[in-house]
């Protein structure tokens, strides 16, 4: 079966790992890498969030 799906499939991941590769990761293990990806995205998820939230409160968002 084909899996469809592309990495990077949306923004966050695109910043996530540009993020993670720009980092000195010679004495980090791959669960290290894992957990600095995993942090970066969820900061970045969490900025375009707030982000959102707030055009929506300044009616600068529309469908």
């Amino acid at each position: 079966m084909a899996d469809n799906s592309s990495f990077p499939s949306k923004k966050y991941e695109v910043f996530a790992m540009l993020y993670v590769q720009s980092q000195d990761l010679s004495q980090k293990s791959p669960v290290e890498t894992a957990e600095m990806y995993e942090q970066a995205y969820s900061e970045i998820s969490h900025y375009y969030g707030k982000k959102l939230n707030e055009s929506i409160q300044d009616g600068n968002w529309s469908l």
